[in-house]
């Protein structure tokens, strides 16, 4: 994959902006760009990120607070103009500088949840202990279990095993609906082959010398990262526990600056907002809609 001019600053204006919220995560742009159909619309000091799909914007991108203001002026001769996936932080500015021109509406389903790295890598306390409990039980069962990372010597193995687990959950048996795994699995195949090109990480994890789950994400700042992909064989108990607790230990070795690993939103799904919040997230990324008032 090679990596044009506006994708290159894309991702640097991504990363420098020392956000919390999986937006700002350069893979998962490149995972979503198909089904939303990203566009770069490039203002006079910024730009911002066009959802084609549903005419609304991403908050614009800028060096300064003046560059940004004038940017949404700018972007104000769309009488419609929307921005979805507005932060906490971003809404505040809309109200100081823009005040009572746009409206508010919650996005719960698209709250990002935020994981302290230390909790997912020790798993330590009363309230997580389901989940050793739930590794003890894999450990005890799979004597014959390792974890790599993922390079050219086993992505064949991932790719293979990918297939086949979204050929599992396709026919309704998963909460996210085909639509979006068939997106997700196009970008996974395309993009996990140039893992080291994107600056993205992942592993693998082998029981009984068979990949049973493997993990692949990208930081979103110096102390956030981003888990993009995560999947594991459901008939290996503790499998998606075992994956979550390694991929946080391989990250902060990696990684000594990182504090937090995000998990991404819930989506509004019964079952991923259990799951999520099963984990203990420290916080949630709060995100808004807001659209302009005339």
């Amino acid at each position: 994959m090679i990596l044009s001019n506006d994708l290159l600053e894309i991702k640097n204006s991504f990363f420098a902006k020392n956000s919390t919220a999986s937006e700002d995560c350069f893979l998962g742009f490149l995972v979503w760009q198909e089904k939303y159909k990203f566009e770069k619309v490039n203002l006079q000091k910024a730009f911002a990120i066009r959802l084609e799909n549903k005419s609304s914007y991403w908050f614009p991108f800028a060096d300064s607070e003046e560059d940004a203001v004038n940017a949404i002026y700018e972007l104000m001769a769309d009488k419609n103009l929307c921005f979805e996936r507005v932060t906490q932080e971003q809404k505040v500015f809309l109200e100081t500088h823009f005040k009572d021109l746009f409206s508010f509406e919650d996005d719960r389903g698209n709250y990002d949840y935020l994981y302290d790295i230390d909790s997912l890598c020790t798993l330590s306390g009363r309230k997580l202990s389901k989940k050793r409990n739930h590794i003890n039980g894999f450990l005890q069962s799979y004597g014959d279990w390792n974890v790599q990372e993922i390079n050219s010597l086993n992505i064949q193995d991932v790719l293979e095993f990918a297939g086949q687990w979204y050929q599992k959950k396709s026919g309704g048996d998963s909460e996210i609906g085909d639509e979006s795994l068939a997106y997700e699995k196009k970008a996974l195949l395309q993009i996990v082959p140039q893992i080291e090109k994107i600056g993205a990480d992942g592993i693998v994890l082998y029981v009984d010398g068979k990949v049973a789950a493997f993990t692949v994400g990208m930081r979103i700042s110096e102390t956030v990262y981003d888990t993009v992909f995560e999947k594991a064989d459901d008939g290996i108990k503790g499998s998606y526990n075992i994956i979550n607790r390694e991929f946080a230990r391989f990250l902060k070795n990696k990684y000594g600056s990182l504090k937090f690993i995000n998990r991404e939103q819930d989506l509004n799904l019964p079952g991923l907002r259990q799951a999520k919040l099963s984990y203990m997230p420290c916080s949630l990324v709060e995100k808004f809609v807001a659209k302009l008032i005339y």
